[in-house]
This record gives structure tokens, sequence and C-alpha cells, in this order.
């Protein structure tokens, strides 16, 4: 569809996962959108594996048709090798989509709520004038363009706007390829260490298994690419050997690096997704953190429309979760490359271990009859941004070094109601629980313990 002259309230650039989730948000809330992507066909067939977390943020979308529509597996066991000598067979519960599949659908649920989806086949000029306002031209040769008040970033890995991104950690190439049918078990996952780097591959029902190799680009100077992954193939002790004797039509080499986008919310512009902070591959969370990226980003830029008094708070809001996940994953991803250090004392793994050190859990605590509850010397109240709602808030959140963000809510209810009222033993324990849902890797024991163990005020309702 041909870009004709025409004004939106937000504009979303990039037709992925965080651009069509963002948009969706949007309009539901009423918003006029646009979303101007681009299309081009993978030159090998992309696998995304969706995890559970991933499937139940789409469940409440209400956006699993795009999963429906684009499944090629359902993988129920990975097997791993990583710093340990004997591998591990894990079960898991993922879904392999065609990637590519997965977006065109995705791009149709953003048109059944009603925003309005451009197609260009270059990339689009962006100005903005003195007021705020955005216009986007097409270089397509088509003089018209679209303008709006704000705009919304997700172009992905490679958006290179303004020079605004910077790359964060040692760089990182993939080498990625599609092996035939036959070549490894049906519905199976393998993540496997090597010396030069690491692998993770996958097959789908009917057999066809891509291939990605991770490795320091300076470390991949075979002649070509095809010779370079099967050198790292022939490393691999847990791939089938029908796999690592594979040969590959088409291999791909893809910027795996890390890059964080320098202001990711500001007034009239915010970046969402990968643009705004590009994971590790190793964890495998790049999905799911589009996903939250493109609500967190919907909120923001409603609170700017409705409450322009607000905005400071609602961009402070998106700032500080791309920060979160970048604390996440650094902890995270440091913690697996110290391992693989360990065992191979190798410079793809010495440039991008750190070790975290984690103080033991006290002894779980049972509370006896009707208490009130006290803090922990380390817990704090203060205002903070808050998600209320499809709007961002200042409210009182409770903060601890033990939790990745300062909490207001404990399900609907506020942490300042909940701490400053008596409760019953079992009251506690599902708020233990609702806590554990909410903040991802936090467990409840962790919760109770660190939170609220240390000084407990013990006293009859």
């Amino acid at each position: 569809m041909p870009i004709r002259s025409q004004h939106f309230t937000v504009c979303v650039i990039g037709g992925g996962p965080a651009g069509c989730i963002a948009a969706v948000q949007l309009a539901r809330m009423g918003w006029d959108v646009a979303l101007v992507f681009t299309e081009q066909p993978p030159e090998v067939p992309h696998r995304e594996l969706i995890a559970p977390g991933a499937y139940t943020q789409l469940q409440w979308l209400n956006l699993t048709s795009a999963v429906a529509a684009s499944c090629k597996a359902r993988i129920t066991q990975r097997r791993l090798l990583w710093g340990a000598e004997t591998p591990l067979f894990l079960p898991t519960d993922g879904q392999l989509v065609d990637r590519a599949a997965f977006d065109a659908a995705l791009r149709q649920a953003t048109a059944v709520a009603g925003v309005k989806l451009y197609q260009v086949s270059r990339s689009v000029r962006l100005l903005q004038d003195d007021g705020g306002r955005w216009t986007l031209a097409s270089q397509d040769g088509n003089a018209s363009a679209l303008t709006s008040e704000i705009l919304v970033d997700a172009t992905g890995r490679g958006s290179r706007q303004s020079g605004a991104t910077r790359r964060i950690g040692s760089p990182l190439l993939s080498l990625c390829a599609q092996a035939p049918p036959g070549t490894a078990d049906n519905s199976m996952m393998y993540v496997e260490a090597i010396r030069s780097g690491w692998l993770w591959a996958v097959s789908d029902e009917a057999g066809a298994t891509s291939v990605c190799q991770f490795a320091d680009p300076q470390m991949t100077n075979a002649p070509n690419l095809a010779t370079a992954l099967h050198a790292a193939l022939d490393q691999c002790r847990l791939l089938p050997a029908p796999l690592k004797a594979a040969a590959f039509q088409k291999v791909v080499a893809r910027n795996a690096s890390s890059y964080v986008h320098a202001d990711c919310a500001s007034e009239r512009h915010v970046v969402v997704g990968d643009a705004s902070f590009s994971a590790d591959p190793l964890l495998s969370h790049g999905l799911q953190w589009a996903i939250t990226s493109a609500i967190s980003a919907a909120a923001v830029v409603n609170t700017i429309l409705k409450h322009p008094e607000r905005k400071e708070a609602a961009t402070a809001y998106h700032r500080g979760r791309q920060c979160e996940k970048r604390n996440t994953v650094r902890k995270a991803t440091g913690a697996l490359y110290h391992e693989g250090y360990r065992k191979w004392r190798a410079r793809f793994w010495e440039q991008r271990s750190h070790e975290e050190t984690t103080p033991p859990l006290a002894p779980a605590i049972r509370l006896p009859g009707h208490v009130h509850v006290g803090f922990s010397k380390a817990a704090s109240f203060g205002k903070h941004p808050v998600l209320r709602g499809n709007l961002i808030d200042i409210d009182i959140a409770l903060s601890h070094p033990s939790l990745e963000r300062p909490i207001a809510f404990i399900g609907e209810r506020s942490v300042a109601e909940i701490f400053t009222t008596p409760h019953t033993p079992e009251v506690l324990d599902n708020m233990r629980a609702r806590v554990a849902s909410l903040v991802g890797n936090i467990c409840a024991l962790s919760f109770i313990n660190h939170l609220i163990s240390l000084e407990i005020i013990v006293g009859r309702a």
C-alpha cells in the first residue's frame, strides 16, 4: 500500500513483534496509529522459539493466533552440554515458529485492531519540525508522507538512527544455516558450549534443522562461512553425526552483538524491543523482552497523550525498564559465560565472563497467629513511576536489593496498604505466591526472608 499524505497520532516504524504489539495496544486504547514496515524474506529460514513466558503474554494480548499460524513444532525436550562433562536432557515446553510467518500474522492482527499498515520497499526518511511533529517520507520515489505527534521506533537490532545506539560487551557473530530433514531428532533443541563459542540447533516436525553458531567475529576466519560453521560443528559432542556432516545450501552471517539506545524514551520518541536493547541471544528471551517493552511503550505514549503533566514519570518508567533488563541479562549471561570460562579458559569465554555472588537465604519462617509485618533495613518505601493499567503514574513502592524493580502493587492491592495491615499466615502465603509470579526470578522464600523476616513485629490483631 503506497504512503499517502495523512496524519496520525502515533506512527510505529517496524513490523516485528515489538512494533506490532505496541501498535495494537495503542489502537485498542483509542489512538490513530500507523505501522510502517518493510518485508524482506530471510536468506535462510529464521526459526524462533516461543517460550512459555512469551506465550502467556501473547495470551493476555489475545494474539496467540499468530503462533498457531506459524508454528512448525512443539519442542518438549532440550539437550544441553555446557560446563559439565555429561549432557543434560531437560524437559521444556516451547513452540517453534517460522519468524517471517509469525511477523506477518501479527501484522494481520494489527490491521484487525484498526492500525493502518504501510509497506515500503526501502526505509523512510524521518524529519522533526520545531514543534516536535514527525514527518515520515517514503524513499520509494513517492513524494507523499505521513505525519504524527509521536514516533515509536521498533526497527530492531539494526536500528542505528542518529548514532544513538552503542554496542555493549564484546562483539558477537552468528552463522546460521538450515540442514535438510533427517539430520536430527524431530522437535528437539540442542545447546552446546565449545571452545570457540556455543551452538544452538532446533528441528521442526518435518525434521529440517536450523543451526546457529555464536562466536567472536575475529575467530571466524575460515575461507568461507560454511567451512567456519563445519569447523565449529566438528568440536561438538552433543549434536548428531548426520547434522555435523550436513551439506548446507547457504550459510548467513548475522550481527548478534548487544546494543543499547542512549535515550529510549522522550516526549515525542519512544524506542522499543531490540532497537532499545538487543540482548545476548544466550538467554533466548528476545521475544519476551520485545513484548514487555512494547506494552511498556504503549502505556508511556498513552500517558504522554492523556496526561502531559506526567511525561517525565512516563519516560523515566520506560528508561527504568530498559536498565532493569540490561542488569538482568548481564547477571544471567555473565554467570553462564563464567561456567564456560572455567571449563575452556579461552578468550571467547573470558571476554564475556563475570561471577555474581548471591547471599544465602535464611531458613523459612512460619509466622504465628495474626501479625503486623516489618521490614529489613535494606527495604524502603519511596515514590517511583509505576504502571497502573494503561497509564504510568507516581506511587509509593517498595524497594529492596533482591528485587529487580520497586513493587507498588501485589495483585490489585498497594504494598503500602498490605504492609500496614494485620494478616493471617494464609494471607501472607498468598502474597508470597503473587510476588513470586510478578518478579520472575525472585522466589517466594527470597521475598519473605530478605524483606520481612529480619524485623518481624508479632502481635495479635
